[in-house]
Formats: structure tokens, sequence, C-alpha cells
């Protein structure tokens, strides 16, 4: 309707508040006579609620998110601006979904991403946040097999620099918490432990990592990448009751390919340290 451009600076506006105050639920006080006036159809279409006490909340996270990814769009924020975002974990969705966008679905687009994420690189302090982010945006698309072979020269270079990174990354938005600490009742500092370092697979966003790195599995295992390794283990832990499923079964036998040839490359590793280390006897 002819509010429709008001509806949309409202979401914004209640969803950059949000972040900025790093509180959920915001007093409808916060909210101008025009914005108020518009509450109604934005709770009509499930997007928020208003509780008892006249607070204004985001019925999903994810609305929020994308609220907040059309206020970093719309305003145009330079590199260091950006950076000041970033700081906020507030903000690690909205800038995620940004960063999505940008990844476009044409040769150019894809470019002009990858220029970005090489600044980020070569830049310091907060702006890191930044290449951690876009990082974390590609595990989490759909085109990510072809981002990875779009920066297969980056993540091989410098003994696999990038690639650690991106691995890391990967494997704490790729995951999330077991059900260990349900099942065996355990205290709140050992469920937190377990939480973090014992995680599963958010299976739809694996197949693509997986074949990436399996299909230059010779380079990859040269770099001798720790997290190469727990990408794997992690995947054949937590994938064994659904080997009848062909896909997984045949990323299963990947990782096992994988293994092997981490195995091997870290013994040829192990053995020429020792040859070198009686030389020098």
């Amino acid at each position: 309707g002819d509010n429709r451009h008001v509806i949309h600076a409202t979401i914004m506006r209640l969803a950059e508040r949000e972040a900025t105050v790093l509180t959920r639920g915001l007093p409808l006080s916060d909210l101008d006579a025009g914005q108020q006036a518009v509450l109604s159809a934005l709770e009509g279409k499930g997007l928020v609620r208003v509780d008892e006490s006249s607070r204004i909340w985001f019925r999903h996270d994810l609305t929020a998110d994308w609220a907040r990814c059309q206020y970093l769009r719309s305003k145009s924020f330079e590199d260091v601006e950006l950076a000041a975002f970033a700081a906020n974990p507030r903000w690690f969705g909205a800038l995620r979904l940004c960063f999505q966008a940008l990844i476009g679905d044409s040769a150019e687009s894809l470019q002009e991403w990858l220029k970005r994420l090489e600044r980020y690189r070569r830049a310091e302090g907060s702006a890191t946040s930044l290449r951690d982010i876009m990082l974390d945006a590609v595990c989490l698309d759909a085109r990510a097999r072809r981002v990875f072979e779009s920066l297969k020269a980056d993540l091989l270079a410098d003994h696999g620099g990038l690639l650690a990174i991106l691995l890391k990354r990967f494997l704490q938005v790729a995951t999330e918490p077991s059900e260990l600490p349900k099942i065996f009742g355990l205290t709140v500092s050992t469920s937190v432990f377990l939480d973090a370092s014992h995680r599963r697979p958010r299976y739809a966003y694996w197949p693509a990592a997986i074949e990436f790195l399996h299909a230059h599995r010779a380079p990859v295992a040269s770099l001798l990448v720790p997290d190469v390794a727990r990408l794997c283990q992690t995947w054949l832990d937590y994938t064994g009751a659904f080997e009848s499923i062909d896909y997984i079964k045949e990323l299963r036998g990947k990782c096992a390919d994988m293994a092997l040839d981490l195995g091997r490359q870290l013994q040829i590793a192990n053995a020429t340290a020792m040859v070198d280390s009686e030389e020098t006897v």
C-alpha cells in the first residue's frame, strides 16, 4: 500500500535500535507517531509482537537480521564504519546476509566480492572481523563451492594460511552443539565445555566444503592444516547412523580418503624431520 515505505523504515529502525542498545524488545515509546501507526501492519504480517508491557519484539531472529541487513545496504557504509558494526555480535547475522548478497550470480559480482575479501585480509585491527564474517557468509551460502573454487589459489598459498582461517570459521558456523550435555545431565561448566568442543555438523552446509577439499586433496594434504583432519573426523563421527543414505556414504568415503592422505603426509613429514635431525648431529 501507500505506507509500504513507512513500514520498511519502521522495521529497519526497530532492528537497528535493538542491536545498538543490546537488548531484546524495545519500548513502544521509541517509535514516533508515524511509525507507531504502522505497527499493527507489522504485527499482522507476523514480523513483530507487542507484549503486555508495551515492548516490541521481533518474532524471529532472522527477521531482525534481514532488517538490519537492509539498513546497512541503504546506508552504503565505508569499511571503517562496517568494522565498527563487526565488533557487535548483534550485527553478525546482518553482515553475513549483506556479504552473501554481494556474491551475486555473475562473474563480475563474484570478482568484486573477492576483491573486498582481499582488502579485508590485508587490513589490520577490527577489519579482520569483517574478513571472518565474509568467510562465515560463504560457508553458509548455497554458492559456496563456486566461491571456494575461485579462492583456490589463495587458499593453497602461504602454507594454507587462509585455508586454516576458513576451516576454523567453517567448523564454528557450520556446526551446532551436540546433545551430550542433555543426555548425561552434566553441570553447567561441563556443558559449556562440551558445547564448544563436541559439535555436530549442520549437514546442509558440509557437501560443498568436503567436495572442494577432496577435489584438491593432494595439495590440501601437503599443507598439513590441522582443521582438515578435524573436519573429516567430525563428519565421520556424526554420520555413521546415516550411512545408508547415498550422498552421506559418498561424503564419508571422501573424508576417509582425505584422512589417509593426511596420515601419509604426516608420516613423510615426521620421517623427514628425523633424517634432518640425525644429519645435524
